[in-house]
């Protein structure tokens, strides 16, 4: 593959192009926004595990299945490192699915990096920085106006 698919709709482009260098022979489907002065990568579909080859098959609905709401996978459940308007965030306490936003491993590694940003998985109104499961930062639980460990925003 010479060069990469391309599609662009309104403020949001995707493209399945060569992971890192095209010698290496892997593949990455990516989405990243449109009209900004640095190319900012917002998710990537195959993050974890690269395509080996150029088809770019990324299949994601049971085709015997015709219910638009029944899906097998969705990349706004999936986030990255950028939360769009519409991906979720935190803890289902029903379910336990969890869905933190990740750092990248590197700039040019969009796998699941160290760092990770999530509320509380208890249901406490609060958010926490780890490294992995280290904790670097909580906020503290919210009293629904403000978070106690955040810097005053007094401007008096």
């Amino acid at each position: 593959m010479e060069a990469p698919l391309f599609h662009q709709v309104a403020s949001l482009s995707w493209d399945f192009s060569p992971l890192g260098h095209p010698e290496n022979g892997t593949y990455e489907l990516r989405i990243w926004l449109n009209k900004v002065t640095v190319q900012t990568v917002v998710w990537v579909a195959n993050r974890d595990t690269p395509l080996n080859d150029t088809s770019g098959n990324l299949v994601v609905r049971d085709a015997a299945e015709d219910k638009p709401e029944s899906y097998l996978w969705r990349s706004f459940d999936d986030p990255g490192d950028t939360l769009l308007p519409g991906m979720k965030l935190g803890t289902d306490l029903k379910t336990g699915f969890r869905c933190p936003l990740w750092s990248w491993k590197s700039t040019n590694d969009p796998s699941r990096g160290r760092f990770t940003w999530t509320f509380d998985p208890r249901g406490f109104l609060q958010t926490f920085t780890m490294n992995g499961s280290v904790e670097l930062y909580g906020t503290g639980s919210s009293n629904g106006r403000v978070f106690p460990n955040e810097p005053s925003r007094d401007t008096s």
